[in-house]
């Protein structure tokens, strides 16, 4: 989820820095890469991108995409270079923004990811900046506003199940489990639900006293994950 969701060759909101730009073929090596599943494979590619006559926007591109390379690989010292480099470039660029907010975050900067997250909002209200800051606030145990700001979220973008997971966890982090479980079962009837959100559902029913309801969720989870540990653990559990 918490992984860059812009593909590369996509950013939106670069302010007074023109439209896009044609990339030469190293640029275009670099861009066409998914830089957190490969990392290595485009800091190596995005290195010598440099080489070429970048247009600003490229060159913001080429540096957002190094930058979560780099941060993927653990450099986040780099990695934030990188990214506060671009931001020169382009103030205000909410990619940019999301992306050096989310590596202060990994970095354990969890108040500076906060203000990032909060400066992104008042130029880019996009689910993705209100789900990002309802996790960062959920790390900093603030599960009221978490469930603020996942409610946000949700309501831009329904039916998203990372903002479903995150929404449930905060609920029941703030003892709202009865609402906790309709989030959590609204997203768990979808065919594509994760199995974390049948912990969360679970998480819900037990502490609403209905254990024999949690154990049909799990029922149901291992049905569709036989092989999640988790879910195997907790109905154990539940089975004691």
């Amino acid at each position: 989820m918490l992984a860059r969701w812009l593909m590369p060759g996509l950013l939106a909101g670069f302010l007074g820095i023109g439209g896009l730009a044609e990339a030469g073929p190293l640029a275009d090596r670099c861009l066409s890469l998914e830089a957190s599943l490969k990392p290595e494979a485009t800091v190596a590619a995005c290195n010598p991108a440099f080489s070429e006559e970048l247009s600003t926007v490229l060159q913001v591109e080429v540096l957002i995409q190094r930058g979560v390379a780099l941060r993927s690989l653990g450099r986040y010292d780099a990695a934030i270079a990188d990214l506060e480099r671009a931001l020169t470039l382009a103030p205000g660029n909410a990619d940019g923004l999301r992306m050096l907010a989310w590596t202060e975050r990994e970095r354990g900067n969890l108040a500076v990811a906060e203000a990032i997250y909060t400066r992104v909002l008042t130029v880019d209200d996009h689910w993705q900046g209100w789900l990002s800051r309802c996790v960062v606030r959920l790390d900093l145990d603030r599960p009221k506003d978490a469930v603020n700001d996942c409610r946000e979220a949700e309501a831009r973008d329904p039916g998203n199940p990372d903002t479903a997971y995150f929404f449930a966890r905060s609920l029941n982090e703030l003892g709202t489990h009865d609402e906790a479980a309709r989030v959590a079962r609204r997203a768990a009837a979808a065919a594509d639900a994760p199995p974390r959100i049948f912990d969360e559902l679970v998480r819900a029913e037990v502490a609403l006293g209905n254990r024999d309801a949690a154990r049909t969720v799990l029922e149901e989870g291992l049905r569709r994950y036989p092989e999640n540990l988790g879910l195997r653990r907790l109905l154990a559990v539940l089975g004691e």
